[in-house]
């Protein structure tokens, strides 16, 4: 019976631990974001919140070419705006310029060079990043500032 208490002891063990341990579930991946931040020469702020619109109606007349895009705009009274996308992995931050010109040209290549040209002026200068984020914010901030598409 001693040789047998230490093993059924473990056993018992194992068979408890077994499914706490199953049940634990890995990590989640982290959140990866591109933070692109525009700051906008005093002067050219109308200018600039007018083409913002017209592209942003350009994302909406055409939401089935990005169908998972999405982002919130942050704008600080230094005339900084911070446009926050999620993106799934690194390398689809690489291909964002691209989608967006490719949405930007079913506004006509002229229409789109023109709109480009005059939110440029606008723009004293031009930061992009990319983030990893793993805590949440409160979602009354998150709804007030989400800019939906």
């Amino acid at each position: 019976m001693r040789i047998l208490r230490p093993i059924l002891s473990a056993c018992l063990v194992a068979l408890i631990a077994a499914p706490l341990l199953a049940a634990d579930p890995a990590p989640a991946a982290p959140k990866l974001y591109v933070l692109h931040q525009e700051i906008v020469r005093p002067s050219g702020l109308k200018d600039y919140e007018e083409t913002n619109h017209e592209i942003i109606a350009a994302f909406k007349q055409h939401r089935d070419m990005l169908p998972h895009f999405s982002f919130t705009t942050v704008a600080g009274e230094d005339f900084t705006y911070n446009f926050i996308t999620p993106i799934p992995d690194f390398a689809y931050a690489g291909t964002l310029y691209d989608l967006v010109d490719k949405v930007g040209r079913t506004t006509g290549d002229a229409k789109w060079a023109d709109l480009l040209k005059r939110n440029g002026a606008a723009i004293e200068s031009v930061n992009d990043s990319v983030f990893i984020g793993s805590c949440g914010r409160p979602q009354a901030w998150r709804d007030a500032s989400r800019q939906s598409l």
